[in-house]
């Protein structure tokens, strides 16, 4: 098996750079988009309002269903504070 790849990495190693042409063709970024001064006020703003909401949307969401993604909580006091509370509860009807 290792002498089948061995010959490959070799052939790999020494490649020839690519022609010009092709080189340019490969990478169109600057020329197939137009730059951002030549796009209209409207479209800036909806491509603005778009990544806005794309990248406030599962945030929010999430925000949103937290009580339903966490386990519920008891909310229940021990007894013995519970009975501390009556008692100051109690006292405080008692005078007046």
């Amino acid at each position: 098996m290792l002498s089948r790849v061995v010959p490959l990495l070799r052939s790999s190693s020494s490649l020839r750079p690519l022609p010009l042409s092709i080189r340019r063709s490969l990478h169109k970024g600057v020329d197939s988009t137009p730059p951002l001064r030549f796009v209209p006020v409207g479209e800036k703003l909806g491509l603005y309002l778009l990544i806005c909401v794309t990248f406030l949307a599962y945030p929010t969401s999430v925000l949103l269903r937290l009580n339903d993604l966490r386990s519920p909580v008891a909310n229940e006091l021990n007894s013995d504070v519970q009975d501390q509370i009556n008692a100051i509860r109690e006292a405080k009807r008692s005078k007046i």
